[in-house]
């Protein structure tokens, strides 16, 4: 965990990594007098499912819960990748070609053996293959829904699988940034990995880590590490990444303020445009 420009930073390498450093933290408040408020940040508040989005009849279905499907947030999932229909996005790469009469560069070489010597570059149209990486925004305040939650994430998985069946290898994580999340006044950027470029998009599982009810209950257990200060009551308030992010996490694409189908839509479709050019 790192401190920067008065925040803490930390970032989990998997799914897995942020729920085992979830489970860690609630077990080790337990107990603790002086962390009592741990415990109602994400001792789960098993009786306000209009709030989280979920209920469990016990903490260990909850944490066995985030080793299986949510068939609600799968179906949420197909339903929108179903309603996209672009042609297959394809990248556009520089070819370098050679004229006797134009170009950018003269080479030396060529020129001597009598062969055609200006350098000139041109584009040309084939299926795309970079690496992009996607961050999606999962904190917001108390006062959005569950389902509004979740509409960021569900944007930026179809996303994922779009440009991978196009061609293109996507790196995907979710982060929740807030301002003044600790009693030291510091912000908190806590980040994890859902998808790294080689490993193939397990929709079925990593719908969970950007639903409503994870944000809610996993990611607030993450504030509650033994070597962060005590978060304040409200957990912070929610912003999106700096201008100095975008450098640092050498990040393509941001996914934030997406409340609703409509707006999921035309942000999907805006994006993939992009990369037919």
């Amino acid at each position: 965990m790192a401190r920067n420009k008065e925040r803490h930073v930390r970032h989990y390498e998997s799914y897995e990594a942020i729920c085992q450093a979830a489970k860690a933290n609630v077990d080790s408040v337990q107990g603790n007098g002086s962390r009592k408020k741990a415990r109602e940040h994400c001792h789960l508040f098993i009786d306000d499912e209009c709030w989280r989005g979920r209920a469990w009849p016990n903490e260990k279905e909850f944490w066995d819960s985030l080793q299986r499907p949510w068939e609600e947030g799968v179906k949420i999932f197909e339903e929108l990748k179903s309603s996209v229909n672009l042609p297959r996005p394809t990248g556009r790469r520089r070819k370098r070609r050679w004229r006797e009469d134009e170009g950018d560069d003269v080479c030396p070489d060529r020129l001597n053996l009598g062969q055609p010597y200006w350098q000139g570059m041109r584009h040309v149209e084939r299926p795309g293959s970079p690496i992009i990486r996607i961050m999606t925004a999962v904190s917001t305040s108390c006062g959005r829904s569950h389902s509004e939650v979740l509409w960021r994430g569900v944007t930026a998985l179809v996303l994922t699988d779009r440009l991978e069946e196009a061609g293109f290898r996507v790196q995907l994580d979710a982060f929740n940034h807030v301002e003044r999340g600790f009693k030291d006044n510091a912000g908190f950027l806590v980040s994890y990995n859902l998808k790294q470029p080689h490993m193939p998009l397990n929709e079925n599982l990593l719908v969970n880590g950007i639903a409503g009810w994870f944000f809610r209950t996993v990611v607030f257990a993450s504030y509650f590490s033994a070597d962060l200060p005590t978060p304040y009551g409200s957990l912070g308030s929610p912003r999106t990444l700096r201008d100095d992010d975008y450098d640092q996490f050498e990040v393509d694409l941001v996914i934030d303020e997406i409340f609703d189908r409509e707006s999921a839509i035309n942000v999907i479709n805006e994006t993939l445009e992009r990369f037919l050019v």
